[in-house]
């Protein structure tokens, strides 16, 4: 009785044995199939040319008192209202911002110590252009220039430069970084004997606009380049396929 019991011990611990050889065979079978992946970055790259710009006008007018200042202020707008009218800038691409009147003041350290004198006051306000006819605004921001001559105290900010049709772009451009990948996966499956299997995984990498012969870094996040009127648009995929 005590030898069948023996046996029977013996060949349900070789059963388990079998089995657990066998799932563990599986479990190895499957730990190696999951690695046999191909995982590849695709790029796209387009050159574009920006079809809308932004040109920002900041008028600075100063008076010994705030009722001299709004005067001198009055005559300075009329002025560059006018001059950007002969340039063929009208109301309808200008947006103004309501002037604003401050008190002007230096300090300056005397006799040992800090004293505050009063210069009157500054009437300030900024005309902002937005318009897509770039070549319009090009040639106004060329010669604005003559108003200086007059005395007038005009800040020009340098041109900043756009293109709408971003989301049009993009997707056509993550269409040709995924096309990208794959080609790059059957040249990699193809260098070791094997073939492309099907899509895994695919993620968006960044989405940069950068100028064209500038020198500028690449950034994580993205980069958008507004000085630059023709750019260099470039955006990248991660995608994994299985090997076969």
């Amino acid at each position: 009785m005590e030898n069948k019991q023996k046996i029977i011990i013996t060949c349900v611990m070789a059963v388990a044995l079998v089995v657990g050889c066998a799932l563990l065979g599986k479990g190895l079978t499957n730990f190696h199939k999951s690695n046999d992946t191909i995982n590849v970055t695709g790029k796209a790259e387009k050159t574009i040319d920006s079809d809308f710009v932004v040109w920002r006008i900041t008028l600075n007018s100063t008076g010994a008192d705030r009722q001299t200042a709004y005067h001198n202020y009055e005559t300075d707008i009329t002025t560059l209202k006018k001059f950007l009218a002969e340039q063929q800038i009208t109301a309808s691409v200008m947006t103004e911002q309501s002037p604003s009147a401050s008190e002007r003041v230096e300090s300056s350290y005397k006799n040992g110590n800090y004293v505050t004198e009063k210069l009157g006051y500054q009437v300030t306000q900024t005309l902002t252009i937005s318009a897509s006819d770039l070549t319009m605004v090009e040639k106004a921001y060329n010669k604005i220039s003559t108003l200086y001559s007059t005395g007038m105290d005009i800040d020009s900010s340098p041109l900043e430069y756009y293109y709408t049709k971003l989301n049009d772009l993009k997707m056509e451009m993550l269409k040709d970084a995924s096309a990208d990948a794959y080609a790059r996966a059957q040249v990699m499956a193809e260098g070791c004997d094997a073939e492309v299997g099907k899509l895994t995984n695919l993620s968006m990498g960044v989405f940069q606009i950068l100028g064209v012969n500038c020198n500028e870094d690449y950034s994580w996040g993205g980069t958008y380049n507004t000085s630059s009127k023709q750019k260099e648009a470039s955006i990248t995929v991660r995608a994994e396929y299985e090997s076969k």
